[in-house]
């Protein structure tokens, strides 16, 4: 994976019918870890997984060099994003984080 990079995504996106945040869910806030070569094939790597796994796209919030953040191996979440990052690039594959999502009223 020579001059892969990883980058992490903040998006909003709502569910269709068939995928994993179902029900009365309307839609969700999620971190989304994608390893590719530039900005721009990471947006389209993110939305075709999003696609395949039933999100829509709603927007993005930010598009960050994942290895440009602090993160701190002693804390429990960062230690978790930390190791999708690694199994992201191992893979090569967009890794999601949790899902903070909201109901309909």
């Amino acid at each position: 994976m020579n001059g892969t990079k990883i980058y992490l995504f903040r998006i909003e996106v709502k569910g269709l019918p068939g995928c994993q945040v179902a029900g009365a869910v309307d839609g969700a806030y999620v971190n989304c870890i994608v390893p590719a070569s530039t900005k721009k094939q990471a947006e389209n790597k993110l939305k075709k997984a999003l696609d395949e796994d039933k999100y829509l796209l709603i927007s993005i919030d930010k598009i960050e060099d994942f290895y440009s953040l602090n993160f701190n191996e002693n804390n429990s979440e960062d230690k978790e994003y930390l190791q999708m990052a690694k199994d992201a690039l191992k893979y090569d594959e967009v890794y999601y984080g949790e899902f903070c999502t909201w109901e309909r009223p």
